[in-house]
Order: structure tokens, then sequence, then C-alpha cells
């Protein structure tokens, strides 16, 4: 039995259902993979949803282009849009207004800089089933929506008509909104990852410069949760209440500071101008 789900607001996909089965027997054949037992499974369970990454890379790659495109349509509102000056004669551009401005550079900054980022994350991932790998799609996948907030701020700058969907910005938000859970939700994921790489599951790549502030800034936050894991009795106890109330709420936040810096060190080795690294 198929059912069609309630339509999603704002974008144009396909209609999404559930399909459930009755009482269909299956016989042992049909299943995929192999029988035997494998001896790792957690590296047998990467294996098998080594799509997932491919997934999250490729969906969050979308975000940079809503984010450009949003960029663009509120700057180009910006300077058509004006306003009467002081002489009661002439007009201004709203974009004089630095409150104007800066959603708009904040944007043009974040599409270069994420760009040069989707490109080398792209290149560091050849073999999905790589935790490593896995890692590496979660952090961009988590930078790239935090960026995307900015589309928020982009569509109020455009008055009214940053509600209507012919103005696009609303609509791209709602549809990138979908990112953050698609191929595995964004939170739980950097739980994931926070906790695998403190129980010393996998190893990221170093900083290219540790006397970076956003690489000093990192090294911070993970120094303060291995600090607060021996507090609350070592990796052992990730699975407890302790570790529930004192290390989860930190995951994410340190996802997006090594997201931040991987992102800061691509657009710089790929020769972004070091103005646009200073914004």
């Amino acid at each position: 039995m198929s059912r069609i789900l309630p339509t999603r607001p704002g974008t144009k996909p396909l209609d999404h259902s559930i399909t459930t089965f009755d009482h269909v027997h299956l016989p042992p054949d049909a299943l995929l993979g192999s029988f035997s037992k494998p001896k790792s499974e957690r590296t047998e369970f990467l294996r098998q949803i080594w799509r997932v990454s491919v997934g999250t890379l490729s969906l969050s790659i979308m975000g940079i282009s809503a984010i450009r495109v949003g960029t663009r349509i509120a700057a180009v509102y910006s300077e058509r849009r004006t306003i009467a000056a002081a002489d009661g004669r002439s007009t201004t551009p709203i974009m004089s207004f630095s409150t104007q401005q800066r959603p708009i550079v904040e944007g043009w900054v974040q599409g270069k800089v994420l760009t040069a980022f989707a490109h080398w994350t792209v290149n560091m991932c050849p073999d999905p089933t790589d935790a490593t790998q896995h890692a590496l799609a979660t952090i961009f996948k988590a930078t790239v929506i935090k960026a995307a907030r900015l589309l928020g701020d982009l569509a109020e700058r455009c008055g009214w008509q940053g509600l209507f969907a012919y103005n696009q910005i609303s609509e791209l938000a709602l549809t990138f909104q979908g990112n953050c859970i698609a191929e595995g939700d964004t939170l739980v994921l950097c739980i994931r990852l926070v906790s695998e790489l403190l129980g010393g599951k996998f190893r990221l790549p170093r900083p290219r410069n540790e006397l970076t502030a956003l690489a000093q800034c990192e090294q911070k936050l993970v120094e303060g949760l291995r600090a607060r894991l021996v507090d609350i009795g070592g990796y052992g106890e990730h699975r407890g209440p302790a570790f529930d109330r004192h290390i989860l709420p930190r995951c994410r936040p340190l996802v997006e500071a090594i997201g931040h810096r991987m992102a800061y060190e691509a657009a710089e080795h790929s020769g972004v101008a070091p103005d646009v690294l200073e914004l």
C-alpha cells in the first residue's frame, strides 16, 4: 500500500509517499549481500552505506548555489530599490547603507570560500567507504548548512518582495532546509562524528598552520571535550547520561569549527584573494 505524504512548502520535488508491505514473504536469496558475519561490523556498515557520504556531499553543494543565487538577487534588488534623499529631489539606492551591504558581502565571500571547500572535499573523498571520508562529508554538510542560514537575512533585505516565490530566496531556503535531514540528520551526524573522533576511530587532516585563529579555536574546543570526557569516566561512558549532558551539546559547534578551518585553508590553497579571506 502506498500513501502520499503532505506537500512540502516552497519546493518542487517529486511527490513523496510511504509504501508499506503486509505479510510479504521473501526467500533468503532476496537479501543483498553475504550471509557470513563480517570481521568488523562497523567497517561493513560503512561499506554498505557508502552512498550516504556521496549524497551528503552532492546535496550540500546545492547550498552553495543557493547562497550565490540569493546573494545576486539581493544585490540587484538593493541597487534598484531607492529612497528619497534628504533634499527631497534626488534618490539613493538602499545598497549605500552598510546594513544592506553586510549580508550581501557575506554571501559573496561565503560563495567563493565554500566553492573552494567543495572542490577540496570532493578531491579528498575518492573512496566513499572510508570512515575519514564519511567524516569529511559530514563536516562539509554542517559548514554549508550554517552558512546557508544567511538566506533568511538576504530575503529580509528584499523587503516584502522577499516573501514571494518569484523572488526565489525564500524558496531556495525552504528547499535547502530539507538537506538538514536528507542523507542523515545533521545534528546526529555531528554527534556520531565527534563521538568516534574522541574514541580514536579515525583521524582528520591536521591544520596546515596550527597558529591561525581558526586552528587554535578548533584545538581549544577539542581539548575541552577531551578534558570533559576524562572527567565523566572516559570513552566507555559514551552512551551514558553524563556524555549526553556534557558532550553532545558541544558536538555540532566543534564540527562547525573544524569546517571553518578547513574551508579557510581550502580557499587559501586554491588562490582566493587575501582580501576575501580576511572578510
